[in-house]
């Protein structure tokens, strides 16, 4: 319990190599000042991202994904409905990290920057990427787009005490499904501002200009703030299990039975930018 509570304390800043359980971090990336926790980067990048859009270049289009005659086509498009969850948590968790060595401001500024970057990503480059058209008669917010407004709402999160981003991010993701029966042409002239914050729907600006929401941004933003509340868990640092039996720390039968030594959990404070 204390080294629960002490993870959740801001922690101070620390140079030079360290270990974060069992992924080393080494001093070749703190010269640069930027520490990175390889395990992190390796999920969301190389398994998460890989696997949710590798797949499909090998497999046929228009498949219907409730089809469990084909046990792989069907494994691999189910498990991709982690890959959104999963990237937008770590997401939270890295913006966590990069608090660690920067003040509070300084994360919020951040994070607005970033994410309006984001926003602007997707309505150009990202567009142009999947319709390879310049004729801009419409836009579709996705993941790029939520990813940028979950971050330029934590901006303003993030000068919150911790257990209330908690409280808000869990609010989010458990209470937003009571919200489905609330449909946008029950809102007159606001059902646009329902639509992208809670049910996906192709709305008409006008103009010319359509918009089809396909990711609307409040349980993202629960999602993502959820990650940052949780952050400071991977400040808790255990030894490696295996060195302490080998040096007779910890006998077999006591890690077999699931007892916890905790002379062999420690609590070091770490910086990680993302």
């Amino acid at each position: 319990m204390n080294l629960a509570l002490e993870a959740f304390r801001r922690p101070r800043l620390v140079s030079g190599g360290v270990v974060l359980g069992e992924h080393r971090v080494t001093e070749a990336n703190t010269a640069t000042g930027r520490v990175r926790l390889n395990s992190i980067d390796l999920l969301r990048g190389l398994i998460v991202m890989a696997l949710d859009h590798t797949r499909d270049f090998f497999a046929p289009g228009g498949f219907n994904p409730r089809d469990v005659t084909e046990p792989a086509l069907f494994l691999t498009r189910w498990i991709t409905h982690f890959c959104a969850p999963v990237f937008i948590f770590l997401a939270g968790i890295s913006a966590f990290l990069y608090g660690t060595k920067h003040t509070t401001r300084g994360v919020s500024r951040f994070m607005f920057t970033r994410g309006c970057w984001l926003i602007l990503i997707e309505f150009t480059l990202v567009r142009v990427g999947w319709t390879f058209s310049l004729s801009f008669d419409h836009l579709v917010i996705q993941v790029i787009f939520v990813i940028g407004a979950a971050m330029i709402a934590l901006a303003a999160l993030v000068h919150l005490p911790r257990w209330a981003i908690a409280a808000i991010g869990l609010a989010m993701i458990v209470g937003h499904n009571m919200f489905d029966g609330v449909k946008g042409e029950q809102l007159g002239a606001a059902a646009p501002i329902w639509n992208l914050l809670h049910h996906p729907a192709l709305l008409d600006l006008g103009f010319g200009l359509k918009v089809f929401v396909l990711y609307p941004v409040i349980p993202w933003i629960g999602v993502m703030a959820a990650g940052y509340a949780l952050g400071p868990l991977l400040t808790l640092e255990r030894y490696n299990v295996c060195t302490a039996v080998s040096s007779g720390r910890l006998d077999h039968d006591r890690i077999c039975s699931g007892t916890r030594d905790q002379s062999l959990w420690r609590s070091r404070a770490m910086v990680f930018s993302d």
